[in-house]
């Protein structure tokens, strides 16, 4: 159904398109802003004042609620934790819980998975990962409430709200089978426009500026290579600040400082970044002082060295997470794979006695460059890899030449079938070109970079066109 549902929408006119676009937005809207949501919101707003020993108590008690739900509900944690007594862990006691490694959790997901929170509905949840070994579990909506009340308090940081007009900058394809402007369309339902990032090409750049200032959008949301492309166009136009969104919000990809200075420049506002992952992982987003934060409600970030114990502050180490808000499939002690450090000085102007953050990375990939698309992010490409999910241990993507590819995968039980590799390559030059060569290997294994991780995007080594 799916897949006719597609098929009918690729071929559909313009106005049928952004039928169908608001209709999903609408369903996502039910489920995004319902009970949950507002009494979550309405906390949130009262407990970003709390004081050091407010957030330290409530993460106490978060915790131990996970731990007994996860030990009650869960076929993995009734065994981890079948010592631990209800209410008894201190914050201090995590370390001697086991760390949760990707491949452990991707491949034994029904062991991790909490049924009892499928009563409040629940999405497909996905997530690629940088070994591109794709992973999917039942998001249960009351998590997906909880996230999105996170989401908004910072967006009230900002000044603006969920529901004020937007234009969102992301991986969705929109376009269908079309490659003419206008290159957006119209979700009516959440006030909210959707770009799409693989047309942004030099060529296009006007058209796109053009229409955020005809909408004249309350605030910009997705990809920071987006913004980028656009904000260095403006730049260079001699257009900076002509025309002020009230704020930027990015995600996905690493906000570098070259990339912030190149935005804020042409947009004249603030940038307001966040960390989170698909998994559930704690939130760090920036205040209005321009610090990121770790949102204690969210869970738990151990900063850990590689011997496993403590980094100090300022001291770049392994990001280990624990979720309190993911209840369908609990994290606890998982390495999520990205690296950070506290900052130094954990003093914020604005007030909030949250964790100061210095800085989250890791999730620095290649951007690729293509004859027909010009410059694609790394997270756009990425979500190609949830097509198959179930049939490959983990996969690559190698840049070769500008519009030659070569699609690496590990079998997980048998090899893509015909039709399976010609949705994946389909899926690929949606986002890089219906021009590009996609030549899909099986290979017995992904071999690492010079650093020891498997990358999911492994670009030229030279950029040929900037």
């Amino acid at each position: 159904m799916a897949s006719f549902i597609q098929t009918l929408y690729n071929n559909s006119p313009l106005s049928l398109q952004n039928c169908f676009v608001s209709l999903r937005g609408l369903n996502f809207v039910r489920k995004r802003y319902g009970k949950v949501y507002n009494d979550t919101l309405n906390f949130l707003m009262r407990s970003q004042w709390y004081s050091s020993d407010e957030f330290r108590m409530y993460q106490q008690e978060q915790l131990n609620n996970l731990l007994l739900n996860a030990k009650n509900n869960t076929n993995y944690y009734r065994g981890v934790l079948e010592k631990y007594v209800a209410g008894s862990f201190s914050l201090e006691d995590l370390s001697e819980l086991p760390f949760l490694d990707k491949k452990l959790l991707r491949e034994n997901t029904a062991d991790f998975t909490d049924k009892s929170w499928e009563k409040y509905g629940y999405l497909e949840g996905h997530t690629s990962g940088t070994s591109g070994a794709p992973m999917v579990w039942n998001y249960d909506l009351h998590s997906m409430q909880w996230a999105m009340a996170l989401r908004a308090r910072q967006y009230r940081w900002g000044g603006v709200s969920e529901r004020d007009l937007s234009a969102r900058f992301s991986g969705n394809v929109i376009m269908g089978k079309s490659n003419l402007s206008p290159f957006w369309r119209h979700n009516k339902s959440e006030n909210q426009y959707l770009f799409s990032t693989y047309h942004l090409t030099q060529n296009n750049i006007e058209l796109y500026y053009k229409a955020l200032m005809d909408f004249n959008f309350r605030f910009l949301d997705g990809y920071p290579s987006a913004f980028f492309t656009i904000a260095r166009w403006i730049n260079q136009n001699d257009l900076s600040g002509k025309w002020r969104p009230w704020m930027i919000n990015t995600t996905a990809e690493t906000l570098t400082d070259y990339y912030r200075a190149e935005i804020e420049t042409a947009f004249g506002c603030k940038i307001f970044n966040h960390y989170s992952s698909s998994e559930g992982a704690p939130f760090v987003t920036q205040c209005p002082a321009g610090n990121m934060h770790l949102n204690p409600e969210s869970g738990i970030i151990e900063f850990l060295r590689s011997d496993g114990n403590p980094a100090d502050l300022g001291e770049e180490a392994e990001l280990v997470v624990t979720s309190f808000f993911q209840k369908s499939l609990p994290i606890i002690r998982y390495r999520i794979g990205d690296i950070g450090a506290l900052a130094e000085e954990q003093y914020c102007p604005c007030g909030r006695k949250m964790p100061v953050v210095k800085y989250i990375g890791g999730r620095e990939s290649d951007t690729i460059y293509t004859s027909e698309r010009g410059r694609t992010g790394s997270a756009g490409i990425s979500t190609v890899f949830y097509s198959i999910p179930s049939r490959m241990k983990s996969s690559q993507l190698e840049q070769i030449d500008k519009d030659k590819f070569i699609f690496r995968y590990v079998k997980l039980d048998s090899c893509l079938t015909e039709p399976e590799k010609k949705v994946v390559i389909e899926r690929f030059q949606d986002r890089l070109g219906k021009s590009v060569e996609i030549q899909v290997e099986v290979v017995e294994e992904i071999k690492p970079g010079a650093n020891g991780k498997i990358r999911l995007i492994v670009g030229l080594k030279e950029k040929l066109n900037d």
